[in-house]
């Protein structure tokens, strides 16, 4: 039988790494939602909108025709 060596424990992440990735996560989350919301704007100026009853035709699940 082969010896092998103890496993390498983890460094150390350091605290502020952690602060620096997260808030690197939340400002890439609000540029995604303002892009998002940048698309849904251009969509209404240029009159690319469905009404509520043309939205629940286009997604309306047919196995549900029956539930109200």
């Amino acid at each position: 039988m082969k010896d092998f060596p103890a496993p390498i424990p983890p460094k150390h992440v350091n605290a502020r790494r952690i602060d620096y990735c997260r808030q690197l996560e939340r400002e890439h989350i609000h540029l995604t939602l303002l892009s998002e919301v940048n698309r849904g704007w251009d969509d209404v100026e240029s009159g690319r909108l469905l009404s509520v009853i043309e939205t629940r035709a286009k997604y309306k699940n047919p196995s549900a025709a029956d539930s109200p």
